[in-house]
């Protein structure tokens, strides 16, 4: 062989491990929103049965007792949906849930404040629970 084959066969090899390198990469940030996102599933199945039990546990006490802050409301009810909800599905899933009849002039500032804390984005008026990365991984 050839130095000049030599040079083309090591030039070669190094752009299949930089390739190689790359899928990796890539495999990894992908596994890493996955782990991001089974855990914001878990932690929201966890706030469903915890919310379940507390259901059967006070049935016949006055439901005022039981609801979360509209802030808390909201926060469960996004991170059920992952994919987000405009303010009106907001509102009605809060209603369905609590059986509560909240005013949307009601709602409307509470998600303000989220957002202010950076607990919330909007996004062409869709609603979703803030995402970061944080050490590379999604955190909520």
């Amino acid at each position: 062989m050839t130095s000049d084959s030599i040079s083309g066969l090591i030039k070669l090899m190094d752009d299949f491990l930089k390739f190689v390198g790359e899928q990796k990469a890539k495999l990894l940030r992908e596994l890493q929103d996955l782990e991001a996102a089974e855990r914001l599933f878990r932690e929201s199945r966890k706030e469903a049965k915890a919310t379940e039990s507390l259901s059967e546990r006070d049935q016949g006490r006055d439901d005022k007792l039981l609801r979360p802050s509209i802030k808390e409301a909201v926060m469960i009810i996004l991170h059920e949906n992952p994919r987000g909800l405009t303010a009106k599905e907001i509102l009605s899933r809060i209603q369905e849930r609590w059986d509560w009849e909240i005013e949307r002039t009601s709602l409307s500032p509470q998600l303000s404040r989220l957002r202010y804390e950076r607990k919330v984005v909007n996004h062409n008026s869709v609603w979703s629970a803030h995402l970061r990365r944080s050490a590379g991984r999604l955190v909520v």
